[in-house]
Formats: structure tokens, C-alpha cells, sequence
């Protein structure tokens, strides 16, 4: 999809975010994906969703850091 933009004259930059526990499970782009939350919380008082343990919350973080490094190296070597 980055080729075709590209050759097609337009420019396209990677975003990334985390919705947490506002994603309804089984919507967007990977909807096998669970939703996940770090506190389980949607609003204080207000659990939606199990916690993530800090091993899951861990995975995450490395998660995001590596698409951000895989970012920076598409953006170097289009």
C-alpha cells in the first residue's frame, strides 16, 4: 500500500494509538484482536474489561516500540 501511494505522487505516514477499552471486541481492522485495557476500566468505578497483567502491558510497550522503529526505518528507505 506505501508503493502505491508513493508512486502515485502522495505521501503516507504511520500513526499509531491504542483505543483501549472504547474498541467494541470484534470491530476495526483486526477484529479477532481482543480489546484490552490496562486498568480494566472504562470510566472510574466503571470496569469493562479484565486488567491487563503487567507482563501483558509489557507486551504491549515492546509492541508499540518496535512499530515505531519499523516506522522510522520505512520513512528512511521508502
Amino acid at each position: 500500500m506505501v508503493d502505491a501511494v508513493h508512486a502515485a505522487g502522495g505521501k503516507i505516514a504511520p500513526q499509531l494509538w491504542h483505543v483501549g477499552s472504547i474498541r467494541k471486541p470484534g470491530q476495526g481492522p483486526h477484529p479477532d484482536y481482543p480489546t484490552a485495557s490496562p486498568s480494566g476500566l472504562l470510566h472510574p468505578g466503571e470496569k469493562v474489561l479484565e486488567p491487563l497483567s503487567m507482563d501483558q502491558i509489557d507486551e504491549l510497550i515492546a509492541a508499540y516500540t518496535q512499530a515505531a522503529i519499523d516506522a522510522v526505518k520505512t520513512r528512511h528507505n521508502p
